[in-house]
């Protein structure tokens, strides 16, 4: 028997329950059907085989399903840690979780819900570690990310470690409500607030749409300009290395090209530049 399901929340817990049912079968997993699809055609081994799909299901259900894996006490945890639900997402997001294995683990907890939190089982700690590198990776974003502004639409590039560029894409609409918000990661585009460009509220594109839609490009001159004025105005002598470094840490240099820039001056330091250069701009 071979179950396949997708790397969603009720997709997963679907999984789950199926697999409490039948131990011994085979997991397959993949983004979409095609994808699913095109994997049995290499695992089917005859005609005869039986499938279980693990439709996802809309959010509305996902409490019955947590009942039926968990128990009626599966909303109850410690105020330390953050809600079962978003603790499943925030694993299933994560770059290095084997999703097979997660599956197993979810539906050996036996109905107990204190097994997600319990970090003296290995497998315990590997995930409880990926929801909070997964959890800090975000929060790490909404901190550092630089947004770019244009005429009409808010742009943030953007390189993750994890797969939260929606999450963020989702988050950044919720604080600019009146304008179109764009998050690129490489070549897929998150669009929020996308009904001001005649998109759905939330649509995913390929970057090289949202390119077009920039009515005015990065004048470099004046970015110059501004890192000039930054230079000139900054006291030397008032520089805290300690404290930059503890407010700009490393690892956020790689979550955006302006991130980096910012880090660079904490471990650089600010170039000597006086008002005198900028007669040459």
């Amino acid at each position: 028997m071979i179950i396949t399901f997708f790397p969603f929340v009720g997709s997963v817990l679907q999984a789950s329950l199926y697999i409490m049912k039948y131990p011994y079968a085979e997991l397959l997993y993949g983004s979409n059907s095609a994808e699913i699809e095109m994997k049995l055609c290499f695992v089917k081994k005859d005609d005869t085989e039986k499938i279980l799909h693990a439709a996802n299901v809309c959010s509305d259900q996902i409490p019955e399903l947590m009942k039926k894996l968990f128990s009626n006490k599966w909303h109850k945890f410690s105020k330390a840690d953050i809600p079962p639900v978003k603790y499943i997402e925030c694993v299933l997001r994560h770059s290095s979780v084997d999703l097979a294995a997660f599956v197993r683990f979810l539906a050996g907890c036996n109905g107990n819900i204190d097994a997600l939190y319990n970090k003296r089982s290995r497998e315990g700690k590997r995930y409880y570690t990926y929801m909070r590198e997964v959890t800090k990776s975000y929060h790490s974003l909404c901190m550092f990310a630089r947004t770019e502004v244009f005429d009409n639409l808010i742009i943030s590039e953007i390189n993750p470690p994890h797969s939260i560029s929606d999450l963020f894409c989702k988050w950044l609409g919720r604080r600019n409500p009146d304008l179109p918000v764009a998050v690129i990661q490489n070549d897929i585009a998150y669009i929020a607030n996308g009904e001001y460009l005649g998109y759905k509220h939330f649509d995913v594109l390929p970057a090289s749409e949202i390119e077009s839609l920039r009515s005015s490009k990065r004048d470099e001159k004046l970015e110059n300009l501004w890192d000039m004025y930054y230079c000139t105005q900054m006291i030397d002598n008032r520089r805290n290395p300690g404290l930059a470094k503890k407010m700009q840490p490393a690892y956020t240099s790689g979550i955006s090209r302006m991130a980096a820039k910012d880090r660079y001056r904490v471990e650089r330091g600010i170039s000597n530049t006086t008002l005198f250069d900028f007669t040459s701009i």
